[in-house]
């Protein structure tokens, strides 16, 4: 699912490849991802969006229904060939800063939700305060 255009056009443009490794190569296998770059952009572009996905509990494909709004002016130049040193080093750190968000979220959801020894299910510190405040 993306929540913009550019989100579908860089899932479209960039491919994951595990275990991957460069033919003839001695060095052991890693995960890469493989770009497509506009040397020059066309007249018209024509957009092809997958609205559905496999969900691999279900086994099954879902459709997508939720809207992907744009504007009716796209800006392409982080798809072009000439700007690919500096979208790659832009990805990676907007890659770094969403890992930290994740990060962060998580250590939140700690603070805010806790185990008593003894108990099976995480209790929410605010209700914790104001159950206290009750007795």
């Amino acid at each position: 699912d993306h929540d913009d255009l550019y989100e579908a056009i860089d899932g479209d443009v960039e491919t994951h490849l595990s275990n991957w490794r460069p033919s003839g190569a001695e060095e052991a296998a890693r995960d890469a991802v493989k770009c497509e770059w506009f040397h020059r952009l066309p007249k018209v572009l024509f957009l092809s969006l997958g609205r559905a996905r496999y969900d691999v509990e279900k086994q099954t494909t879902v459709k997508i229904n939720t809207p992907l709004d744009f504007d009716k002016e796209l800006f392409l130049d982080r798809y072009m060939a000439v700007n690919q040193e500096d979208v790659l080093a832009k990805r990676e750190t907007l890659m770094q800063l969403k890992q930290r968000q994740r990060t962060i979220e998580s250590e939140i959801r700690s603070f805010t939700k806790f185990s008593f020894p003894g108990s099976t299910e995480p209790t929410n510190i605010v209700d914790a305060l104001f159950a206290t405040t009750q007795h």
